[in-house]
C-alpha cells in the first residue's frame, strides 16, 4: 500500500506551522514587507524545523517568520486554506487543527475575533473543496502569562461551537502548569 494514497488522521498540525513557504514570501511582498529570500528553498532554514533542535525555544523561534505572515484576515483566511488543502494533498482525511491566538494575532495587532471568522471561512471553504473534516483548537501559550491565557480561555468560551478543544502549549520547564 502506497502511504501518501492511505486515508490518514492528524491530530496535531499547527496553523502557524503550516504555511508554505512560497505563501510566506508572497505574503511578506504583498503586505510590503519583503524578505530577503525569494524562492522557498533559500527560506526552508529559517522558517522550517528540518533537524533535531536543542529545545522547544529554538523550535519556537523558527516559527517568527510564520508569526508575522498573519498581516491581516485575508492572509489568515489564505493560510487556513492552504492548510487543509496540504492536508487533503496528504492524504489526511481528518486533521485537528490548532493555533494559539495571542501568537497569531500579536505581531501585527490582529483582531482575535476577526482572525477566528477568517480561519473558520478559510477552513470551511478548504473542507468543502477537499472533503476533509477539521476540527479548531485554541492554544494557551504559557509563555504569554496569566492574562493572555485568562483572555484566550474568555477567547475559547465564545467560540466553543466552533472549536473541538482547547491546548496548554508552550515551554513547561519555564512556565509550569501551576
Amino acid at each position: 500500500m502506497e502511504l501518501k494514497a492511505a486515508a490518514k488522521v492528524d491530530l496535531h498540525r499547527h496553523l502557524e506551522g503550516s504555511i508554505r513557504l512560497q505563501t510566506l514570501i508572497e505574503l511578506y511582498r504583498e503586505a510590503g514587507q519583503p524578505l530577503p529570500e525569494t524562492r522557498p528553498e533559500e527560506l526552508a532554514h529559517r522558517a522550517q524545523v528540518l533537524k533535531p533542535m536543542a529545545s522547544l525555544e529554538a523550535v519556537l523561534a523558527v516559527f517568527g517568520i510564520a508569526q508575522g505572515a498573519f498581516f491581516d484576515p485575508a492572509a489568515t483566511e489564505r493560510i487556513a486554506y492552504e492548510a487543509v488543502e496540504d492536508c487533503a494533498a496528504d492524504g489526511v482525511r481528518l486533521v485537528e487543527l490548532r493555533f494559539s491566538p495571542h501568537f497569531l494575532c500579536e505581531r501585527h495587532g490582529l483582531d482575535w475575533d476577526d482572525a477566528m471568522e477568517a480561519i473558520v471561512r478559510g477552513v470551511e471553504r478548504a473542507s468543502r473543496d477537499h472533503d476533509v473534516a477539521v476540527g479548531l483548537i485554541a492554544i494557551i501559550s504559557r509563555n504569554y502569562g496569566m492574562q493572555s491565557a485568562e483572555r484566550t480561555v474568555e477567547f475559547a468560551v465564545r467560540n466553543r461551537d466552533r472549536l473541538v478543544g482547547f491546548d496548554l502549549a508552550g515551554d513547561e520547564e519555564s512556565y509550569p502548569p501551576s
